[in-house]
């Protein structure tokens, strides 16, 4: 069979580097080739003492706080009164800092020269005087004293609730 004409050339050409592809594999049978690929398995150690230090502390035991060692900043007046175990009170060296109502009862908050806080509420004993009132912005004490001739005197204090300027 003779195949003639642009077709003939191209299928020569394709049976050509056929056979060169097969002498080039059986000439390279015979040979084995050893590769060794070599891997190291090095180790490497790396100190994260922040990582050291988290596990530190979480395997430190858990806290819990107790409630009833925590200070009040905040004093009963008859509690203060009973650890001074003092009767002279003064209220005019008090300051009347905070007012809160819940529930219709008013809070009165003083502090003392010392910033010290205390609450009251109306009836309570302020040192020799009685807390009367506490308004919107002021708390009323009646005190009841014996002037120079024996005789019983109330007398009227008026704590004012002071704005502080920012």
């Amino acid at each position: 069979m003779i195949i003639k004409g642009k077709s003939s050339k191209i299928i020569k050409a394709i049976i050509v580097i056929f056979l060169v592809f097969i002498c080039i594999n059986l000439t390279s049978c015979g040979k084995e080739e050893k590769a060794e690929i070599v891997v190291s398995h090095k180790k490497l150690k790396i100190k994260d003492e922040e990582l050291k230090k988290w596990k530190e502390e979480i395997e430190k035991p858990g806290y819990t706080i107790d409630l009833k060692k925590l200070k009040n900043p905040f004093v009963l007046l008859s509690v203060y009164a009973k650890k001074v175990q003092t009767k002279e009170f003064k209220p005019l060296k008090l300051k009347l800092v905070g007012i809160i109502e819940k529930n219709g009862e008013k809070v009165a908050l003083l502090q003392d020269p010392t910033n010290k806080g205390y609450i009251i509420k109306e009836g309570m004993f302020l040192g020799t005087g009685k807390v009367k009132e506490i308004g919107d912005n002021y708390i009323i004490i009646e005190e009841e004293k014996k002037d120079i001739f024996g005789r019983e005197k109330k007398i009227i204090k008026k704590l004012i609730l002071q704005k502080e300027k920012l």
